[in-house]
């Protein structure tokens, strides 16, 4: 059973910079991505978080 409960970052949790706290926040993003038994409203918020946090890692460079 999954609770559906799922933590996103504000801006103020990774200090500037840090390529990999956003790479691995992604990473963990896209495996949870993966749980089936998520419902259509929570993987669509994962999906926007996953392109919100990929543009801010590709916006640094």
């Amino acid at each position: 059973m999954c609770n559906n409960i799922v933590h996103f970052p504000n801006n103020d949790e990774f200090p500037e910079g840090s390529d990999e706290m956003l790479i691995k926040e992604i990473h963990g993003l896209i495996s949870l991505f993966q749980n089936p038994d998520l419902s259509k409203k929570t993987r669509e918020a994962i999906f926007n978080e996953i392109i919100d946090l990929t543009t801010r890692l590709t916006d640094q460079i």
